[in-house]
């Protein structure tokens, strides 16, 4: 096998697990946010330092 098409085939093995992986990670970061805080910002940024609030 050439050197391009095994960098093609790793090239679209690491773009196809990053879209797999992609839906994963959003939910896991909105599961620590509140629907206000979900809504309010993007769904892969962080909480902002120093919120606290547990309520929905």
């Amino acid at each position: 096998m050439s050197y391009v098409a095994k960098s093609v085939k790793y090239v679209t093995l690491v773009l196809a697990s990053l879209v797999t992986i992609l839906p994963i990670v959003v939910i896991v970061m909105a599961s620590f946010k509140t629907h206000k805080e979900f809504y309010a910002s993007s769904p892969l940024s962080p909480r902002p330092a120093g919120s606290t609030s547990t309520t929905t």
